[in-house]
C-alpha cells in the first residue's frame, strides 16, 4: 500500500476497533465498512488507491491469505468429531458443492450466454464456497442451535480446500489446447497437480506435526517458535509442491488437516494468530473490493451481471443446500435458515483473483462483473439480516419439540 492508504487503512481500522462492541448490535458489520472505504480511497472517491490487480503483491497477498485459511480452518477439524458428529456439514460439503458448480453453471448459461461452457464452470466454483464471517451474528447467537451454527461453521472452513480442484481442473480446460490433451496427459497432469499435492500435504503435515509433538513431550521447543514451525509447516507444504508442479494450495489444506489431527494440543497457538492476522489480511482484500473490483463493475455494468448475482444467492446457494439436507431430520426452516446462510467472501475473491492471474479467459470481465456484483449483495444482504434472522430462527427452535433434531448438542469445531 502507498503510505497515505495504509494510514487510511490503519485509522479506520483504529476507529472500527474502538466501537466494535456496540457495532456488533447494529446491521452493520466490519466488511461492509472496509468495501465502502475501498469505495471512497479508489478511483470512484477520492482516488487515494491506484491499485493494479494483476500486480505481483496482489497475487502475493492472494496466494498467503488463501494459505492460511486452508491451513488453519483445515488444522481445525478434528477428524473423529467430524465422522461422529458431523453429518450435516458433511451433507453441505459433499452434495452441496457439486450442486452449487451445477447450478450455477446451467444459471450462466441462462443468463450469460457469451461465455464459454468451461469459462461458465469457472464462474460457479468461484460462488461455491462460503464466508461465515460475513454473518458473525449467527455463529455468536446463544439461542441458535450448537449442531446448525456447526455446520455453517464447518461447511464454511472446508467448502474452499473442496472446490479449488475443481476450480483449477476448469481453468486447464478453459486454457488454450486444454481440452484436445489426450487422456493419459489429462490423467498424468490431474494426478500431479491433484494427487501430488494431497501427498506432500499428508507427508508435510504428519510430519511436522509428528515432530512438534516429540519436541514438546521433551520440553524442547519454546511457544513463540511452535507457532513459527507451525507457520514454517504451511509453507514448506505449499512450496514443495510447487517445486514438483503440483498445487500448493491442496498441499496446504491436506497438510494442515494431518498437522492439526497429529498435533492437536499445539495448534491453538495457530488459531489465536488467524484469529487476529488472518481478520487484518480480510479487511484488506474487502478494501480492494471496494477500491478495484466495484470501479469495474461500474463501468461494466449490466442487469444480467445483477440477475445472476441474485440468483445465486437466491437460487443456488438454496437450492443446492436445501437438496442436499433433504433427509437429514432437520425442520424446514432449519434447512432454510441454512440454505439462506451462504454468504460469499474472502475465498470468492482470491479465487478470483488467482483466476484473473492464472488464464487470460475471453470472458474475463463478464467473470468479474458478476463476482463482485455477487460479493457486494452478499455483504449488505447477509450482514444486515444475520442477526434478525438469527432471532427469528431461534425463537421458531425454540417452540420445536425437545425430541427434534436441532435440540441435540454437538461437539463443537470452531472454523
Amino acid at each position: 500500500m502507498h503510505p497515505p492508504l495504509l494510514v487510511v487503512f490503519a485509522l479506520v481500522v483504529f476507529g472500527f476497533g474502538l466501537v466494535a462492541r456496540r457495532v456488533e448490535r447494529m446491521p452493520l458489520t466490519a466488511p461492509m465498512v472496509f468495501v465502502l472505504l475501498g469505495v471512497v480511497v479508489g478511483p470512484l472517491g477520492v482516488g487515494l488507491a491506484r491499485i493494479d490487480l494483476e500486480a505481483e503483491w496482489v497475487l502475493y497477498l492472494a496466494e498467503i491469505t488463501l494459505g492460511l485459511i486452508l491451513f488453519t480452518d483445515a488444522s481445525r477439524i478434528h477428524l473423529d468429531h467430524l465422522r461422529e458428529e458431523g453429518v450435516l456439514p458433511l451433507r453441505l460439503l459433499s452434495f452441496g458443492i457439486p450442486l452449487a458448480v451445477l447450478f450455477g453453471t446451467g444459471l450462466a448459461a441462462v443468463l450469460l450466454p457469451t461465455l464459454g461452457l468451461w469459462e461458465m464452470a469457472i464462474l460457479a466454483t468461484i460462488l461455491a464456497p462460503t464466508d461465515a464471517a460475513l454473518g458473525e451474528a449467527v455463529l455468536t447467537h446463544p439461542r441458535v442451535p450448537s449442531r446448525i451454527r456447526q455446520a455453517i461453521n464447518v461447511e464454511a472452513g472446508l467448502n474452499d480446500g473442496l472446490a479449488l480442484p475443481l476450480l483449477f481442473v476448469f481453468l486447464a480446460l478453459a486454457s488454450p489446447g486444454g481440452p484436445e490433451q489426450t487422456g493419459t496427459e489429462w490423467a498424468t497432469a490431474l494426478a500431479i497437480q491433484l494427487g501430488g499435492g494431497a501427498l506432500v500435504g499428508v507427508a508435510v503435515g504428519w510430519g511436522a506435526g509428528t515432530a512438534l509433538s516429540q519436541a514438546a513431550a521433551r520440553e524442547s521447543t519454546t511457544p513463540a517458535f511452535e507457532k513459527l514451525a507451525i507457520l514454517a509447516a504451511c509453507l514448506i507444504a505449499f512450496g514443495a509442491a510447487e517445486m514438483i508442479e503440483a498445487n500448493g494450495f491442496i498441499a496446504t489444506f491436506v497438510g494442515g488437516l494431518a498437522l492439526g489431527n497429529t498435533f492437536r494440543d499445539g495448534c491453538s497457538s495457530l488459531w489465536d494468530f488467524a484469529k487476529t492476522e488472518g481478520q487484518a489480511l480480510a479487511l484488506v482484500v474487502f478494501t480492494v473490493v471496494g477500491a478495484v473490483l466495484t470501479p469495474r463493475l461500474v463501468e461494466g455494468w449490466s442487469w444480467s451481471w445483477l440477475a445472476y448475482a441474485a440468483g445465486s444467492l437466491l437460487l443456488v446457494r438454496m437450492l443446492a443446500a436445501g437438496l442436499s439436507l433433504v433427509g437429514s431430520g432437520l425442520g424446514r426452516s432449519s434447512i432454510l435458515f441454512l440454505a439462506w446462510f451462504g454468504p460469499r467472501g474472502i475465498a470468492t475473491v482470491i479465487f478470483l483473483m488467482l483466476v484473473l492471474h492464472e488464464a487470460a479467459l475471453p470472458g474475463e470481465r463478464e467473470i468479474v462483473g458478476v463476482v463482485t456484483a455477487t460479493v457486494l449483495l452478499s455483504v449488505v444482504l447477509h450482514g444486515v439480516t444475520a442477526a434478525a434472522f438469527a432471532d427469528r430462527y431461534a425463537d421458531r427452535v425454540e417452540r420445536m419439540q425437545e425430541e427434534s433434531l436441532e435440540h441435540h448438542g454437538v461437539r463443537e469445531m470452531p472454523v
